[in-house]
């Protein structure tokens, strides 16, 4: 029995661990090392290091690749038992695309003689990623692996050259990554991982909250409140200021500065869209365009990064060969396509429900041995 399993989060490395643990023969493709994301955002480490520990000892395939579809193999996407074949056979292929730096790229360093005899336009063809595709008898997918984010504009779209503005981006996929050291920072959305990230940085914001999305997470909410009561205090500290620099003489107020208006380390923004995001060659940062809904004007900021802290749901567009209902519904996904399961990462217990469930499900198709 051949499992795919798609991720490398706890929620697949307990899922490989324990379809090892049933004799199953495991194929991991993920697009990072394991629990290298988990570890990143001061997880459980006890549960990590367990986890590290058991998957050390286990011979599987595991191959760094990026997933870029998963469809039924040789029989339409509705069909559940194809004639003449069972169940499972082979039923799903994985098409992946491989990082050539993770493999033709290092025998082109170790041969680099034999490769230049080839050509030029040979080796920069070498340079491009390859699609490869994978045959296996189930799938086990993970949301941290194949998600979408949405867009910045309202409509989940993308906003006019957010595509060119990547390197300015944080997302779900990546913040874990980057470090904001200084900078003004513009938070979209209310996704609570992302937002309470956004509350531990010390940067100036500016916070849009999008209609229809979920209140700020409680840690948000906090740094949002804190912000406002400073900033209520440095206003009356600013005005009393005021007061006593206008009172003073001409002569002593052209050699006194005038007090500066203070602002909010984090600004909300209410009832606007983005609409387009430039960066220009001779200035710093990143301007963003956005569209305030009463009044229609368009207003720019410069800032050192975006935060799209939208939510991210399942990416159908990777899953369109398969017989699935397209709800943003687990449950509904997994009956809707026997043989490929979804899993959430959660914390320990949850994993572990998660993945007895989908083995619990898998023998079904079994049976013991004699019977007919």
């Amino acid at each position: 029995m051949k499992i795919g399993i798609i991720g490398s989060g706890p929620d697949a490395a307990e899922a490989a661990i324990r379809f090892c643990d049933i004799g199953a023969d495991v194929r991991v493709f993920a697009s990072s090392p394991w629990l290298s994301r988990y570890q990143a955002i001061a997880g459980d480490e006890a549960y990590a290091r367990e986890l590290l520990e058991k998957l050390d000892q286990l011979d599987l395939k595991f191959s760094l690749v990026t997933t870029k579809r998963i469809h039924k193999a040789r029989i339409k996407p509705s069909d559940s038992r194809p004639n003449g074949r069972t169940r499972l056979s082979d039923m799903f292929r994985i098409v992946v695309s491989e990082n050539p730096k993770q493999g033709v790229l290092k025998q082109v360093d170790e041969n680099m003689e034999v490769f230049k005899k080839l050509g030029d336009d040979v080796l920069a063809s070498l340079q491009e990623p390859v699609e490869n595709f994978h045959d296996v008898d189930l799938v086990v997918c993970t949301f941290d692996e194949l998600n979408s984010q949405p867009g910045l504009a309202s409509s989940g779209a993308q906003a006019l050259n957010e595509t060119r503005a990547v390197k300015f981006l944080i997302d779900y996929n990546n913040w874990w990554q980057q470090e904001i050291s200084s900078g003004q920072v513009l938070v979209v959305g209310d996704d609570q991982q992302l937002l309470d990230h956004a509350s531990k940085l010390e940067n100036t914001m500016s916070y849009l909250h999008l209609a229809g999305e979920d209140k700020p997470s409680r840690s948000f909410e906090i740094a949002l409140n804190k912000s406002h009561t400073k900033w209520n205090e440095d206003k009356e500290l600013f005005q009393k200021k005021m007061h006593e620099w206008r009172d003073l003489e001409d002569y002593v107020k052209v050699k006194v500065p005038k007090p500066v208006e203070p602002k909010a380390r984090i600004h909300q923004i209410k009832n606007a869209s983005i609409v387009a995001l430039d960066h220009l060659i001779d200035r710093e940062g990143l301007f963003v365009s956005l569209e305030e809904h009463e009044s229609e004007e368009i207003v720019t900021i410069n800032v050192a990064h975006v935060i799209n802290a939208r939510k991210p749901s399942w990416d159908y567009d990777r899953l369109k060969g398969l017989a699935l209902e397209h709800k943003h519904n687990l449950k509904t996904i997994n009956e809707s396509e026997p043989g490929f399961y979804c899993l959430e990462a959660s914390n320990a217990k949850k994993n572990k429900q998660q993945v007895d469930h989908v083995i619990k499900d898998i023998m079904k198709w079994f049976r013991p041995a004699g019977d007919q």
